[in-house]
């Protein structure tokens, strides 16, 4: 018996059944493709038969047999009724932006952008393999859970205290899996606290990117290698980050000192805020340029402000942007 993953792209445009090949073939997966514009489609009878690992769904169906205008968020909510611990994301050609409403977000495990369907192939494997591993594990108890998440004994005490009551308080409850995906991969793997990308490691380490990525090799072990690790995304568990540092610089040093003192590493390779005009050493923070910008760089923190658009999370980084000029 095959042990591939299995998809099911629900659309109403045949002309996508070509990327649902090329999606097959470039992830090594089997992805049925299901035309509802073809009225003697069913796919709730596919889903059934397939017991897919990951659905992907059209979010503007506009052409149903029936006649029927829905979202893909319906058809969600319609499959998730029946079968209410499988992964159901996304394909939008309006990109992940366009859909504002709250509700619609929440439906989906993710919200893929058909514009750029290959650049998100590996978190769709992410996704359809995390769940695949909740279906085989069920995580009935918060060990279990930390099981695949993979935590440090340092953090897991931490992190207990802080999972969402949806999680907490309903280990049977067949949408368990929904809220295990969401709070992982929205809030633990997003947020810097836990788990550092390369930017917050460096500035830890006082590097710039660069100089981390030329080191980063000595950190594997603190490489977050849990349920929904995305090879695209590479995460650091930091208390572990930190372990390792120590075991390899034994000093007394701040943190920040101690990286530059790690083999290969030299000045050209230290971190320097971007804000100031004498870009001064040993930026403590990582922030957003602006409120509407995606791009971060390593500051200190006497000229950020709180970013706006982000709450204050518990035992999770500030999460900050720079001052106006």
């Amino acid at each position: 018996m095959s042990n591939k993953l299995k998809f099911i792209w629900i659309d109403d445009d045949p002309g996508r059944n070509v990327s649902a090949v090329h999606l097959q073939t470039l992830l090594g997966v089997r992805c049925h493709f299901v035309n509802v514009s073809d009225e003697n489609s069913d796919y709730l009878k596919v889903i059934d038969t397939v017991k897919p690992d990951l659905i992907l769904v059209d979010h503007n169906l506009t052409e149903i047999a029936s006649g029927i205008i829905k979202k893909g968020s319906t058809i969600a909510a319609i499959i998730r009724e029946k079968h209410p611990a499988y992964a159901i994301a996304c394909i939008t050609g309006q990109g992940d932006n366009q859909i504002i409403d709250t509700q619609q977000r929440l439906s989906y495990e993710a919200i893929f952008d058909y514009d750029d369907i290959k650049a998100q192939y590996s978190t769709m494997k992410s996704i359809a393999e995390s769940f695949r591993k909740l279906t085989t594990v069920n995580p009935t108890n918060f060990e279990e859970l930390f099981s695949l998440i993979k935590a440090p004994n340092d953090d897991i005490i931490k992190l207990k205290s802080i999972l969402p009551p949806e999680i907490k308080e309903n280990f049977k409850d067949p949408s368990l899996f929904s809220n295990i995906s969401y709070w992982i991969r929205n809030v633990l793997l997003k947020r810097p606290g836990f788990l550092y990308d390369s930017l917050w490691a460096a500035t830890i380490l006082g590097l710039s990117e660069a100089g981390f990525n030329k080191v980063k090799h000595l950190f594997e072990k603190a490489k977050y290698k849990g349920l929904f690790k995305d090879d695209s995304k590479e995460l650091w568990w930091k208390t572990t980050l930190l372990e390792i540092l120590s075991k390899k610089v034994k000093t007394d040093d701040l943190p920040w000192e101690k990286g530059r003192d790690l083999p290969g590493i030299n000045s050209r390779n230290y971190s320097k805020d971007y804000y100031s005009d004498f870009q001064e050493p040993f930026p403590e923070t990582v922030a957003y340029v602006d409120e509407t910008s995606n791009d971060q760089v390593q500051i200190k923190l006497k000229y950020t402000v709180p970013h706006p658009k982000f709450d204050k999370l518990l035992f999770f980084e500030d999460i900050k942007m720079m001052k106006a000029d």
